[in-house]
């Protein structure tokens, strides 16, 4: 029991020092980090998500990948890294709530893995290479299966299930994400993001006469 069970308190009183739990000959300790289905949470006032083994799997995966890849295409390199590193960045991100640093944080491991495959300079951005390559950054990805997510929620008829879409779909960070998303066909508007880069070569190209 004291291997499989511990105690994590969250909340505005999460830092105060409680006895440990007894039951039995077994004891049962205070934990400021929880593991609950390969998430890893820690304790604050707040439910805290920790981002950084989550960011160290997917930065050693991305290394194996690039190791064997040396001569292969760069498109080809993308598609395995998002195919096999994608994910463990992304991993139950459709259920969680993360904070704008933590998008943050994982959009720029996305990037770094773009420049990784094409042979980029760290300080190169990668803005329009996903949008050429007709793929979207990590941010409008997450945003992207949050809102399919919760779409697939309205086809089960559960009333816990449409007591958290209900408050979820009401929430300014839905509200937010319906600016630019088609809830219907649970598609991002990618030709309007390319029609943004090529505002900005039309631009660049003006300038430059």
């Amino acid at each position: 029991m004291q291997k499989k069970s511990s105690l994590f308190a969250v909340g505005k009183a999460h830092n105060v020092v409680i006895d440990c739990l007894k039951i039995g000959c077994d004891t049962v300790s205070w934990n400021d980090e929880l593991k609950y289905l390969g998430v890893h949470f820690k304790s604050g006032r707040t439910l805290l998500i920790d981002n950084e083994i989550m960011m160290r799997k997917f930065y050693a995966s991305v290394n194996a990948i690039c190791s064997h890849v040396k001569y292969a295409y760069e498109i080809t390199v993308l598609f395995l890294l998002e195919t096999f590193c994608l994910p463990l960045l992304g991993y139950a991100c459709k259920a969680l709530s993360s904070s704008k640093q933590q998008l943050n944080q994982l959009n720029v491991c996305w990037n770094r893995a773009y420049r990784k495959a094409f042979h980029m300079r760290s300080w190169e951005s990668v803005k329009e290479l996903q949008a050429l390559c007709g793929r979207l950054d990590f941010k409008h990805l997450h945003i992207q299966r949050k809102l399919l997510f919760l779409s697939k929620m309205l086809s089960l008829k559960h009333g816990v299930v449409q007591i958290c879409f209900n408050c979820s779909s009401s929430s300014s960070e839905c509200c937010a994400l319906r600016y630019d998303y088609d809830t219907n066909v649970g598609r991002c508007s990618a030709m309007a993001i390319k029609e943004k880069v090529r505002c900005e070569f039309r631009k660049i190209a003006i300038a430059a006469v």
